[in-house]
């Protein structure tokens, strides 16, 4: 049994309309015929017409429509009506059934079709010429009850092949609103997902950059300070010395501006020329040569190339270690080691300080460490009063070959 319940749209009311149209002008001929007989047997036929348009009303109203027995309530209502309006007439065939084939043709689907056909527009009208048979002529009023039955039947079957255009018409322009009003939810949302991105881009670029300036300042100005220290104790005992000196803490600064400068455009490191480790010892000779700290540089195994971020970032820890080895150890000698191992490469960084007994991480050592985590590393210190500071700086190389 097909049922379908839905809410009436403009069609369903257009055939309601035309259905009860067709009932009030039945009604009005019923009324005023005077051949049907007297009043009593009229006001049967009334309530007859009546109970044949409620009774198929029980099976197609709003919200319901029983597609399985709206035909058969159509036949033993309307149908038996206009037979036995046709028996009584004896001269002529009554069509009762023409506007509620409109409504079977709006409903009708594929099973439903071939059965309002055979019996409706083909065994009605033979029907009928059976009951009025001698009639003349009776051929071409049966072929013209079947045309005209086909043709209204017809009508209800395009109506209802529009309807079902027009409704998929309206769920695809539906579906495509809601796909669209769903691509503009998640436009805003990777609008604020970018927004947020930027967000967090920029504060963690402000934090590179100064993590850059905090490594590059430091160390450069601690080189300098310490050189300038010497210089006022050559001034008078030395002033060529002192003269050599300065020259040489000028261009450190020089330097130092450069780079400082470099970092605030964001230009590429490495800064410097020549492979990892030429590097590393230039930044170990300078350091020396600047503060009069006696550094010892000592790689160990067999260099392999490493990506740019790994060798500015141990550049950097190596700037710290000494700076803070210098600044705070008050150290004379550092000895540094750089191991290629087969799964890491390890920078070792020994001062013979003061040491400390409780190492406290501020900016510096803080942004060693993030430095080494974004990579993958691992930092590590040990220190005691009177021993000086070891700094373990280690990242994976598996990774990055």
């Amino acid at each position: 049994m097909q049922i379908e319940r839905r809410a009436w749209q403009w069609v369903d009311w257009v055939l309601f309309g035309i259905l009860t149209s067709g009932l009030g002008i039945g009604l009005m001929y019923i009324a005023t015929a005077t051949q049907l007989g007297g009043i009593l047997y009229r006001l049967t036929l009334i309530l007859a017409a009546v109970f044949c348009y409620l009774f198929s009303l029980l099976f197609w109203h709003p919200g319901y429509t029983n597609r399985t027995a709206l035909p058969l309530a159509i036949l033993i209502s309307s149908g038996a009506f206009e037979l036995y309006l046709t028996w009584r007439s004896q001269e002529e065939i009554v069509s009762v059934l023409s506007i509620q084939l409109i409504v079977l043709g709006f409903h009708a689907r594929k099973q439903q079709i071939l059965f309002n056909i055979i019996v409706f527009i083909v065994l009605f009208p033979v029907v009928e010429a059976l009951i009025i048979q001698g009639t003349p002529n009776l051929f071409p009023i049966v072929f013209s009850r079947i045309v005209n039955a086909a043709i209204v039947f017809g009508v209800g079957l395009g109506l209802q092949k529009m309807y079902i255009s027009h409704y998929s018409v309206k769920q695809l322009y539906e579906e495509n609103l809601r796909v669209y009003r769903l691509v503009q939810e998640q436009n805003k949302a990777l609008e604020q997902y970018a927004s947020q991105i930027e967000k967090m881009t920029l504060v963690e670029e402000r934090n590179r950059l100064a993590k850059e300036l905090h490594d590059t300042v430091g160390h450069t100005f601690t080189s300098v300070i310490m050189g300038m220290d010497a210089v006022s104790y050559l001034m008078e005992t030395a002033p060529d010395k002192a003269r050599e000196k300065l020259d040489v803490l000028r261009k450190v600064a020089r330097d130092g501006l450069e780079e400082v400068r470099r970092n605030i455009h964001q230009i590429a490191e490495p800064v410097r020329e020549g492979t990892f480790l030429q590097q590393m010892a230039a930044l170990a000779n300078e350091f020396s040569a600047h503060t009069g700290t006696q550094v010892n540089f000592k790689p160990k195994g067999e260099e392999c190339q490493l990506p740019m971020q790994v060798q500015l970032t141990m550049v950097r820890c190596l700037q710290e270690a000494l700076t803070n080895a210098k600044r705070h150890g008050q150290a004379s000698m550092v000895d540094i080691g750089i191991e290629y191992g087969d799964q890491q490469v390890t920078l070792t960084i020994t001062d013979n300080g003061v040491g400390v007994e409780n190492i406290e991480s501020g900016f510096g050592l803080t942004a060693m460490r993030e430095r080494l985590a974004a990579l993958q590393g691992s930092l590590q210190f040990t220190s005691s009063i009177g021993s000086g500071v070891t700094v373990v700086c280690a990242i994976p190389v598996l990774r990055f070959k």
